[in-house]
């Protein structure tokens, strides 16, 4: 750890700002607030689930563009021909785009082409046409020419089924959560944590790009990072799937921090990030469970004895 001049430190964002995060510490230079966005934040803020959260509550990027993790199907027989579902910028259906698919066919006598080209495209052809026949060698043909060639044949789909195919990420992320709980250590308990042996072995964690499966476990660190939309430990708030929550507890001596991005990946002051509304809640874990009672989402029962 490298200390650096005030004026060198830039902000950063605990919750990634891609995501709707707004807690935010200035304790990071520049180098190494980009190396944590490159290399630790995307793997985040780019996996598939987050996205696909993303899409749902209109949270764009840095770029102002809402994620499209539905893009990319195929349809036809076989899924053979490749689609793309489109999205408007603010996150609103739009269309299904057939991208664009040429199949050349040489013989001795000539060429042959098959073009497979969405209907908003059409006017484009002559110039497919005319590019395919430079690259090949042949004499350019005038519009007119080529439309005494072509044979159109139109196929419209009533109720298209676009099939599509997701990977999705289960080990690069949980850097990504370690570097949040790594900085929510930071911004409750102060510098003071910078030094202990836990918050060092986080750090070299962090910053370890060989990223292996068993990678958290050669750092001797203790916890569990996981998908799961049914943990018990987030069920008092399994109404308020959007928010990005943590906590922080100390139990027997052991001081254990969670935090939940969405209501799908987790990792073992109660704060709250509502990244649609922006509402940032920073309180006590038992003053946020009191917030909850009085939301009618948890029932208190309370006995008093003489």
């Amino acid at each position: 750890m490298t200390e650096k001049p005030e004026k060198e430190l830039t902000i950063e964002h605990i919750f990634p700002d891609a995501i709707g995060g707004t807690v935010t510490i200035k304790s990071v230079c520049k180098p190494c607030n980009d190396y944590l966005g490159r290399k630790v934040d995307t793997h985040l803020t780019n996996h598939y689930l987050v996205q696909f959260a993303r899409m749902i509550y209109k949270i764009p990027g840095k770029s102002g563009v809402i994620p499209n993790p539905l893009e990319n199907g195929f349809m036809g027989e076989g899924n053979t021909e490749p689609v793309k579902y489109r999205f408007t910028k603010d996150g609103k259906p739009k269309d299904i785009y057939v991208v664009p698919e040429v199949n050349v066919n040489e013989t001795d006598k000539g060429m042959g082409l098959q073009l497979r080209i969405d209907k908003s495209d059409e006017y484009k052809v002559p110039e497919i046409i005319n590019k395919i026949l430079k690259r090949k060698g042949f004499p350019l043909l005038s519009d007119e020419e080529i439309e005494k060639r072509i044979n159109r044949k139109y196929k419209t789909e009533q109720f298209p089924m676009v099939h599509m195919t997701a990977e999705v990420d289960m080990l690069h992320y949980q850097r990504a959560i370690l570097k949040i709980i790594y900085e929510l250590a930071y911004y409750w308990l102060g510098e003071k944590y910078l030094e202990d042996e836990t918050a060092i072995k986080l750090r070299q964690c962090i910053l370890n790009e060989a990223w292996e499966e068993n990678t958290v476990e050669n750092f001797c660190i203790e916890g569990k990072i996981s998908i799961d939309s049914n943990n018990v430990l987030w069920e008092f708030w399994k109404d308020d799937e959007c928010s990005h929550l943590a906590f922080i507890n100390v139990c027997g001596g052991i001081l254990c921090i969670g935090v939940r991005v969405f209501n799908n990946i987790n990792g073992v002051v109660t704060i709250a990030i509502n990244p649609v509304t922006k509402e940032t809640r920073n309180c006590s874990y038992d003053q946020e469970l009191l917030n909850i009672a009085r939301k009618g989402r948890l029932k208190i029962d309370s006995q008093s004895s003489d």
